[in-house]
């Protein structure tokens, strides 16, 4: 208690303790004088490497110990790292805490100048600066009997191959390597080339080491050693279930399964090449020649390592939220192309067919902030009532609309928008909110606009039979956890949203998203 107390700034605390048994049981009981805390007056950095001194005092009004704040040890540790990681970002990448020692002080009434002290290392009379020198990458690098066939220069990166036909083109590499030769030693740079490599997702172990070059000891020799998954890789999966329905007291067995390969690096620029296969189906115990319902799937993707920006949403969107959202001039993102193609059959009620595709992007705003968008989006649906389910629909005109005709959603500049928002992380209570805009038929609606003034009548739906489907929806979905002792929880979840058909569309089609996902087995 003491210790924390004076560590929080009250140099003259007062404690004493009584404790009281009874059995096996001990009480204690704490009488606590705080006192009067302490508070920083000024700030004065000292040490006898000059050049050192400059930089640490340029950033003097990013110190963490500010006039008028509490004398905390806390925040003096905290300080410590600030001005730690300045001096590694800047060439000292030998420099450590240790060499900050503790702080002197110099109290009157209850504010205190503070003096913040960087010595030299042992019989040194400055701390060494290191600029790089050379900086080589080891591709498909293995520890035993490694030894590199081509030497590639490229963008002054000395690039090591053994010729391997599974390579990746350098320019991807050199694109997240962030230190060049002549710059200053940055360890930030090491961690962000780290991170921006690891997210390529082709390689499984990556290793950056800097050594002390044998010829010029202020110089430092950078190599980063990448050993790579395996190319190919094949996943498949079964899946087995039972079902009591209690309209009908049936009982259905289900089984459904998939198949996935994948090429993590396609192209030779780590792109993900992704082909699923999936089908299942439920069976009746009573009737095993009867099929209940039958599903069928199959889905392409092509992931880009980069932002590929194909309709120009993000640019327009940047510009028009630039007065309430700052938005980086190029995300770090992937790009995903998406194709694929549904088939369901509830054999008493309906089946469908429908074929989608799309562009994907996934934005890490922060830890708890995250935009994901959908562009150039284009799915055709067709469906088919049968007797049994028809009875059902006919009482319903909404509902019933929704499974007739052939339909087309089209969404080339905006399909849809999900904005994700989790609180910070409470060991009790957490909450998660999730919003989003889908939009249908945009730039139909456009263009039929454009060309009814040439043309009078001038319409898109030659067929009568496709209906361009035409809405915009609005949806928010807010959800809480609460965690309650012995690993139970309370959950609430409330969600709400609107959907303003338009142009041709009187209707909304349920197909445009709970059937597409819903009816799966």
């Amino acid at each position: 208690m003491y210790n924390y107390l004076f560590n929080k700034g009250y140099f003259n605390v007062k404690v004493s303790n009584t404790v009281k048994t009874k059995k096996k049981r001990a009480n204690v009981q704490y009488l606590v004088e705080p006192k009067n805390r302490y508070y920083v007056k000024s700030l004065v950095v000292g040490a006898d490497d000059t050049s050192l001194l400059s930089l640490v005092q340029s950033t003097i009004d990013q110190s963490l110990l500010k006039p008028g704040s509490p004398l905390d040890f806390n925040v003096f540790q905290s300080e410590k790292s600030r001005i730690s990681e300045l001096l590694l970002n800047h060439g000292y990448a030998e420099f450590n805490p240790v060499y900050i020692q503790n702080l002197d002080i110099d109290t009157m009434g209850n504010f205190a100048d503070v003096n913040l002290n960087i010595i030299n290392p042992e019989n040194k009379t400055e701390h060494k600066k290191y600029t790089i020198q050379n900086i080589q990458i080891l591709n498909d690098y293995y520890p035993v009997n490694y030894e590199a066939i081509n030497a590639t220069l490229y963008d002054s990166i000395l690039f090591l191959d053994r010729n391997s036909p599974f390579y990746i083109r350098n320019s991807v590499i050199a694109k997240r390597i962030g230190a060049r030769p002549g710059k200053l030693y940055n360890k930030s740079n090491i961690e962000e080339s780290y991170a921006k490599i690891a997210k390529l997702g082709f390689f499984k172990f990556i290793n950056i080491e800097s050594k002390v070059d044998s010829t010029d000891p202020s110089k430092l020799n950078q190599s980063v050693y990448l050993t790579p998954h395996k190319l190919w890789v094949f996943d498949y999966g079964t899946d087995v279930s039972y079902t009591t329905l209690k309209t009908t007291g049936q009982n259905l067995f289900g089984i459904s399964g998939f198949i996935n390969l994948k090429n993590r690096n396609i192209f030779h620029g780590a792109e993900n090449f992704d082909t699923k296969l999936e089908a299942g189906t439920e069976i009746s115990f009573l009737n095993i020649n009867r099929f209940n319902s039958v599903n069928f799937s199959y889905s392409n993707e092509l992931t880009l390592p980069d932002f590929l920006e194909v309709t120009r949403t993000y640019k327009w969107s940047r510009f028009l939220l630039k007065p309430w959202f700052k938005m980086p001039l190029e995300p770090e993102t992937k790009t995903a192309f998406s194709i694929g193609f549904d088939y369901v059959n509830l054999t008493s009620l309906y089946s469908y067919n429908s074929l989608n595709s799309k562009i994907s992007y996934d934005f890490n705003i922060n830890r708890r902030k995250r935009i994901t968008m959908n562009t150039f989006s284009v799915s055709y649906y067709v469906p088919k009532v049968f007797a049994a389910f028809d009875s059902i629909i006919s009482k319903n005109q909404f509902l019933q609309k929704s499974f007739v005709g052939q339909r087309l959603f089209t969404s080339f500049f905006l399909g849809d928008l999900r904005y994700y928002f989790q609180s910070k992380k409470s060991p009790r209570y957490n909450t998660t909110f999730i919003g989003s805009i889908e939009t249908s038929g945009l730039e139909v609606s456009l263009i039929k606009s454009v060309s009814n003034l040439f043309k009078k009548n001038a319409s898109i739906n030659t067929d009568a039979k496709l209906e361009f489907s035409r809405f915009i929806k609005l949806e928010g979905d807010q959800r809480w956890y609460y965690s309650l002792k012995g690993g139970a929880s309370i959950n609430g979840r409330f969600n709400a949203g609107v959907v303003f058909p338009y142009g041709n569309s009187k209707t909304t089609p349920i197909s445009s998203n709970s059937i597409l996902e819903d009816h799966k087995v």
